[in-house]
């Protein structure tokens, strides 16, 4: 009788690169980048300001389901959404490469570029937890000034 291996699953866990956006521009970021997306299937999304180590990503991309999660504050709420995360770059593009128009003009200021496309799965902001610290992302909203956060889930 031949011996059964056991095959030892590893189950990969998901990470999410947390982006909190400012009010730079008085259009909606998720809605520009979700036009794109609808009509490519995937897009460019640009990250403002201090730039995020490139090999930190890649290390989330290749080590666990990779998801980049933006977060907008609406008035008084948090508005977010979840994408797949794809890659990461600090070069721009190439110009046949999808991205939201109003970047044409506003290169130098991004730090990073992260191609994303649309995520069925959604993460509640409430269950995200800085690795960091091990804090709740929303209680270190009211502390941080922080625009960037890695973060895995209570669940």
């Amino acid at each position: 009788m031949p011996i059964k291996s056991e095959s030892v699953s590893k189950e990969i866990q998901s990470s999410y690169l947390v982006l909190r956006m400012g009010s730079l521009f008085t259009l909606d970021p998720i809605k520009e980048v979700d036009k794109v997306i609808n009509e490519h299937g995937f897009s460019w999304f640009a990250k403002f300001g201090k730039k995020i180590a490139n090999t930190s990503v890649r290390k989330m991309i290749n080590e666990s389901t990779p998801y980049l999660v933006v977060i907008l504050l609406h008035k008084t709420e948090y508005v977010s959404k979840t994408y797949k995360l794809l890659d990461v770059s600090k070069e721009p593009p190439q110009k046949n490469e999808p991205y939201p128009d109003y970047y044409v003009h506003q290169q130098r200021f991004i730090a990073n570029w992260f191609k994303i496309e649309n995520s069925l799965h959604q993460v509640d902001i409430n269950n995200l937890i800085v690795k960091s610290s091990f804090q709740k992302l929303r209680h270190l909203f009211k502390t941080s000034m922080g625009s960037s956060f890695y973060c895995t889930t209570i669940e």
